[in-house]
């Protein structure tokens, strides 16, 4: 079966142009100024946006005064941008100036046109707990040893309650953990482990759960670690790190369209860095098996 290439990015930022121009409110009071009309979506006009970022262009002499309609001119290709059709780094460079928007979303714009996200799960898997959070901020660290397998994981989150109550962090642990650690109380119940919160949360609170686990050196050196997302994630970093004594000959960033075994769908190669390391960052993940995969 031949292998989709990686989708663009455009729609993706696209949908997080449009969904930060609606939902900051900084951004939507500018549009809204400017807005003749309101549409049916309640999404930002191009027009608008468009004569947004030509004030802006104007008032900073990027453009001469003499230009009658300068938003009529640029207002295309801001309607190609929030389409998800054309997005360019310039364009993004546009629209952050001219609303003044924080370093996070400009971050986050350029993360989601270079990586957009990877492909969905062919049938998503019943969860065996049902999930009262939301995962804001997400950062795994795999090591690889000089044998090749997986030696150790870290696992930082930030979680915010969707409900009152919520006491635990549920975590299902592999049959090859041997240790973990963890600054908090845990509760075993295999193969299952419940990470016990400071304080109970209530609707809106947030806290960090960081853990790390050690494996038995078992079995046959790793080919991937792949990493499956069911409900929403937000800001997610992914890194491998290998053993300077053992790299790998390939790396890819991969994605699957089955938690576990499945068809392999799209991938992408991926370059070590000085540290031995492979690394992905994305604004947000949902419904979708992707990580890394590699070859001795």
């Amino acid at each position: 079966m031949a292998r989709e290439p990686v989708p663009t990015g455009a729609e993706h930022a696209g949908q997080l142009l449009r969904d930060l121009l609606l939902n900051r409110p900084d951004y939507r009071r500018r549009w809204q100024r400017l807005q003749q009309r309101r549409t049916a979506s309640n999404l930002p006009s191009n027009r608008a946006v468009a004569n947004v970022v030509a004030a802006h262009l104007v008032e900073k002499g990027l453009l001469p005064d003499a230009i009658e309609d300068p938003g009529r001119m640029l207002k295309d290709r801001i309607g190609r941008a929030l389409a998800g059709v054309i997005v360019s780094p310039d364009t993004i460079t546009m629209l952050v100036d001219a609303f003044e928007m924080s370093h996070e979303d400009e971050s986050a714009l350029r993360e989601a046109l270079t990586n957009p996200p990877p492909a969905g799960i062919r049938a998503p898997q019943p969860l065996p707990v049902r999930q009262r959070h939301r995962t804001l901020m997400l950062f795994e660290h795999r090591t690889i040893d000089a044998h090749g397998r997986a030696v150790a994981h870290h696992s930082t989150k930030t979680i915010r309650a969707c409900e009152d109550r919520i006491d635990c962090y549920p975590c299902f642990l592999s049959p090859r953990t041997a240790t973990v650690e963890t600054i908090h109380e845990v509760r075993m119940e295999p193969p299952m482990m419940k990470i016990l919160l400071p304080r109970p949360l209530l609707t809106g609170e947030d806290t960090v759960v960081e853990y790390r686990r050690t494996f038995l050196p078992q079995g046959e050196p790793d080919t991937e670690y792949r990493r499956v997302f069911h409900a929403r994630a937000e800001s997610v970093s992914i890194m491998v790190q290998f053993h300077g004594e053992r790299l790998p000959r390939y790396t890819w960033w991969s994605t699957w369209d089955h938690y576990r075994a499945g068809t392999l769908v799209a991938e992408e190669p991926v370059a070590l860095d000085s540290l031995h390391r492979v690394h992905r960052y994305f604004p947000a993940l949902e419904n979708v098996a992707t990580g890394f995969r590699w070859a001795w």
